[in-house]
């Protein structure tokens, strides 16, 4: 009976290797072929960081060819229309910052205005309210003169 134990555990531990084994085999081929996307992967990138090369020596090849083309008259030129254009933007921006100054301070004022009107709207209501206080103790007066002078 001992030995029927023995020889099943055996078994087991002999199918849980064979098991544990070929997971292990599995898992090599993938890291394998994990290894062989990334060799691709790198030599894809080995491949664009030489075709980028090839077109920043074109650039500046082609770079090196305008600035001998250009003359230093044409070179000044252009200068000159840049730094032209730089003072217009500059000039713009100040106008802009200007107007955005004297909208801030017209925004503050009507703020104001907003207040003062609020606070006269509210004045006015309680002076209407006092004007009906008023005109219902006239009523009042009148009726109780008119009851008197009845009596």
């Amino acid at each position: 009976s001992e030995k029927n134990n023995l020889d099943k555990d055996r078994t087991r531990l002999e199918v849980a290797r064979e098991e544990q084994n070929n997971a292990f085999s599995e898992k090599e081929l993938e890291l394998e072929e994990a290894n062989e996307r990334l060799a691709s992967l790198e030599t894809d990138l080995q491949q664009a960081h030489e075709i980028i090369k090839d077109h920043e020596d074109t650039i500046n090849d082609r770079n090196d060819e305008l600035a001998t083309r250009v003359s230093p008259e044409e070179t000044k030129k252009l200068q000159d229309v840049l730094e032209e254009r730089d003072n217009d933007i500059k000039l713009k921006e100040t106008k802009l910052h200007e107007v955005y100054e004297k909208l801030n301070t017209m925004d503050a004022k009507t703020s104001e205005y907003l207040q003062i009107i609020d606070d006269l709207n509210t004045e006015l209501a309680s002076t209407v309210s006092e004007k009906n206080n008023l005109d219902k103790d006239r009523t009042r007066l009148e009726v109780a003169r008119e009851e008197q002078n009845n009596a």
